[in-house]
């Protein structure tokens, strides 16, 4: 894992890391033996995943940080989930699945001594309702783990002051993370500075040592975290992020030979204006679709 943080792209080492040598690596031996004996081991993998994440992003992670990275991204993570955390979820779902089967292959019944206290670890980490009893049908490995990753999440927002809880449920929102798990390509892709740039405020890590007065606008005070680069409408700031966004589906529509049209005017009757920045002819049943975009912050003041 080390010699990742030493490529030259820290968005490829990212992920290759969450692809090829996170999580995935521990599914095998977390599913086959019972968490309580291999907690250590777990415990050592999750902190070589932290600590070559770390190194990626050149900056250390904070509680809360962590909490968030090891969600998964459905709930607004970047899916380093801990193998620790969902050891006994992974056991439990193993066990009740193959449970049937082997009984009917030995004609008798199966005790595994080692099942309560797997169960006892799952319950320890969700609420309630989301305790599991008995296994008297199989359960999912990935219903399992998201009752974690959901109690997490509720754990992570109630220590979070309002602008983070904001931060993070728009992180949670469909396709917010589609970009932490897009490959590169030569025409779409971060620089090194960008994807940095991008992840910090995507996990709320400060970006700047201290507050300081926009270098931009010379007006306002320029938080450690970024937020008011985002708000502030200086040098067309927004529309060059409106235009930089409209160009990129311009330019997929095209390769899938859409025929799509920039800004076509006379799409109301008896109106020369043009309300979609993107219009594709005979989408679909023959009807065209009209796609326009907007560049809003979901932490704005007003």
């Amino acid at each position: 894992m080390e010699k990742l943080t030493h490529l030259d792209n820290p968005q490829a080492s990212c992920l290759t890391l969450l692809f090829c040598a996170s999580f995935c690596k521990m599914v095998w031996y977390i599913r086959t033996v019972p968490s309580v004996l291999i907690d250590d081991v777990c415990q050592k993998f999750d902190d070589a995943v932290l600590k070559t994440f770390e190194g990626i992003l050149a900056c250390g992670l904070s509680s809360q940080n962590i909490k968030q990275v090891q969600l998964s991204t459905k709930f607004g993570g970047i899916g380093l989930r801990s193998s620790k955390d969902h050891a006994a979820a992974a056991y439990i779902s193993s066990f009740s699945s193959v449970k049937t089967l082997a009984q009917t292959f030995l004609n008798s019944p199966i005790l595994n001594p080692q099942l309560d206290s797997c169960l006892s670890s799952f319950n320890s980490k969700v609420p309630h309702e989301d305790r599991v009893s008995s296994l008297s049908d199989p359960l999912q490995q990935k219903i399992l783990s998201s009752k974690i990753d959901r109690a997490t999440s509720l754990q992570l927002s109630s220590e979070c002051n309002v602008i983070d809880k904001a931060r993070i449920l728009c992180c949670s929102a469909p396709h917010a993370s589609a970009w932490t798990k897009a490959l590169p390509t030569s025409s779409n892709k971060f620089s090194n500075l960008e994807w940095v740039i991008a992840m910090k405020r995507w996990l709320g890590i400060p970006i700047f040592n201290k507050e300081h007065i926009c270098v931009a606008c010379h007006n306002q005070i320029m938080d450690i975290h970024g937020h008011h680069v985002a708000v502030w409408p200086v040098s067309g700031d927004r529309i060059k992020r409106h235009n930089a966004l409209r160009d990129c589906f311009y330019e997929f529509c095209l390769n899938a030979a859409w025929g799509p049209i920039k800004e076509k005017p006379f799409l109301l009757p008896y109106s020369s204006e043009r309300p979609a920045d993107i219009f594709i002819p005979n989408f679909s049943a023959g009807k065209g679709l009209v796609v326009d975009f907007a560049c809003t912050c979901p932490i704005q003041q007003n």
